[in-house]
């Protein structure tokens, strides 16, 4: 399986300075996007990306590690991620949705730190993302008619950048970038789960300026562009539906 565990991409100032020498606390578990498809066989996996927010409200610098959990299933590790001291930052990694498998699936999960003294706060219950058939774009239970005509509205739009993972719900300034004005934006309002959705995605733009109507669901291929290759890939698994 894939893991991919960044470097740190942002440090802001912790609201709180606690007494303890070694205290990290999970702060958010995030998932994106919320509902992804299983590949088409022999194209480009299909991946959900996991943030998980990490605050260090100690007075050293830590490496922790980290395991990320679905449905109670321990299947990523992040190990040995670096953490300064009086900081937040957030790990990623990867999943493929072939993996996981059809169905809901909820994330959580712990960090383990040597000598943490607050250990309470080192498990966290996240998002739930959900996986669904090849090829049905709206996520109906059925590939119709009008999977294709949503893939149809957008084609052509493309490229968009695939790692890391465009966001662009959280693009502050419209500016079809997630850069560090963004995670700015977040960090002054404490907002610990959009600043994990801004890390995870850092970096990353978006398509053909900042007005684009981007649908990651309409990129079956997973190649960062709407185009034939999608359309192909509807119109063979057409009337396929879910039980």
């Amino acid at each position: 399986m894939a893991i991919l565990a960044t470097s740190v991409f942002a440090s802001i100032q912790a609201h709180t300075v606690k007494a303890a020498t070694t205290d990290v606390a999970i702060k958010a578990v995030i998932g994106y996007p919320l509902i992804e498809n299983l590949p088409e066989p022999g194209t480009p996996p299909h991946n959900i990306w996991i943030g998980v927010g990490l605050l260090n409200e100690g007075t050293t610098d830590v490496y922790c590690d980290v395991t990320i959990y679905f449905n109670s299933t321990p299947r990523l590790y992040i190990n040995g991620f670096f953490l300064g001291a009086n900081t937040f930052t957030a790990a990623k990694a990867y999943v493929n949705t072939a993996t996981l498998g059809k169905g809901r699936h909820v994330i959580s999960a712990h960090v383990a730190v040597a000598g943490d003294q607050d250990p309470y706060d080192n498990y966290m219950i996240g998002d739930t993302v959900k996986v669904g058939r090849i090829a049905d774009v709206n996520y109906d239970g059925i590939v119709n008619i009008f999977d294709i005509a949503a893939i149809s509205v957008l084609y052509g739009l493309g490229p968009c950048t695939l790692d890391p993972i465009w966001i662009p719900e959280i693009d502050v300034n419209r500016d079809g970038r997630i850069n560090m004005y963004d995670i700015a934006y977040y960090a002054a309002r404490m907002d610990y789960y959009n600043i994990t959705r801004a890390i995870v995605s850092c970096w990353s733009t978006g398509v053909h300026g900042p007005t684009a109507e981007w649908n990651w669901a309409c990129d079956l291929h997973r190649d960062g562009v709407i185009d034939g290759l999608d359309i192909a890939i509807a119109s063979k698994h057409y009337g396929e539906h879910d039980p």
